[in-house]
């Protein structure tokens, strides 16, 4: 995934760290792949427009991280 193929930061870096949660690159590009592998095989892909409605939180920058991957679109409902 080009995004993670060269981190400016070692992978066990802190990417995402709000009080509740600590994620380092390796672990956010983990769940990014993770999360793209399932939304591919869903049937998600380039140019698909996908509505998240999610708080603001880590799942939420896995989310959008994972469907620019795919080249969807997130449109993002902060709730």
């Amino acid at each position: 995934m080009g995004l993670f193929a060269h981190p400016a930061r070692p992978p066990g870096a802190p990417a995402i760290a709000p009080p509740a949660t600590r994620l380092t690159y390796g672990e956010l590009a983990d769940r990014v792949r993770a999360l793209a592998g399932h939304l591919a095989a869903a049937g998600v892909g380039h140019g698909d427009r996908v509505v998240l409605a999610l708080p603001n939180a880590p799942a939420t920058v896995v989310a959008g991280l994972a469907l620019n991957a795919l080249g969807a679109v997130s449109v993002e409902v902060n709730r």
